[in-house]
């Protein structure tokens, strides 16, 4: 890690300390003003007091939850982008995984299953992207029915992408692949899964 490296990641960890310094300053002023008229015989200065010290101490949340809102956002784009140019890196040649599935010869359908996890703290919404099947020489395959489904995932939990296939009239003569990447979002979003998949048909049932 580069010396520049080290003093950006620095820096992003004192915006945290700088965030909860700043929590704890407010605190200390309120604290402060409360001492300061705790001593007031005056019912209705203190009332007063009451309803402004109850203002000052949702600004101060305010303005924390604001500090660390921000703080989270910027490290998730900044998280992406990273990753996008570490892909990019990689190349074409680089490993990615495969979602096998295999389509019933006589009924045209098949079925798969893809286990996504959700990073953020909050519920995030699922996004698909799927190119078009094409044969391993990249000439275009046959039509192909895709219905892709996934209910919201819950904060840092787990949900399972629902991909199905059918055929119909069309003929497969060889394996076909197309490309998905799912995404979730919150605020920002962010890609979890990237997979080839690759459709083959099943090998029929010996006889018995």
């Amino acid at each position: 890690m580069s010396k520049q490296q080290r003093e950006f990641l620095d820096d992003l960890r004192a915006r945290s300390v700088e965030a909860a310094a700043d929590m704890m300053t407010g605190v200390q002023r309120l604290k402060a003003l409360h001492d300061d008229v705790a001593g007031d015989d005056a019912e209705l200065d203190r009332v007063r007091l009451s309803d402004y010290l109850y203002r000052l101490a949702k600004l101060e949340l305010e303005h924390v939850a604001n500090i660390l809102s921000l703080g989270n956002t910027q490290a998730e784009m900044l998280f992406e982008h990273v990753r996008r140019l570490a892909r990019r890196s990689w190349g074409d040649g680089g490993p990615r995984k495969v979602l096998e599935l295999q389509v019933d010869p006589d009924s045209g359908a098949g079925s798969a299953q893809l286990e996504i996890h959700n990073p953020f703290d909050r519920d995030a919404d699922p996004r698909f992207e799927l190119s078009a099947f094409r044969r391993h020489d990249g000439t275009p395959g046959p039509a192909v029915e895709v219905a892709l489904s996934c209910d919201v995932v819950g904060p840092h939990g787990a949900a399972m992408l629902q991909l199905d296939v059918r055929l119909g009239d069309a003929a497969v003569d060889a394996v076909l692949f197309a490309e998905l990447a799912v995404f979730l979002s919150t605020d920002v979003e962010r890609e979890v899964a990237r997979r080839v998949v690759k459709l083959k048909l099943a090998a029929p049932e010996p006889p018995r």
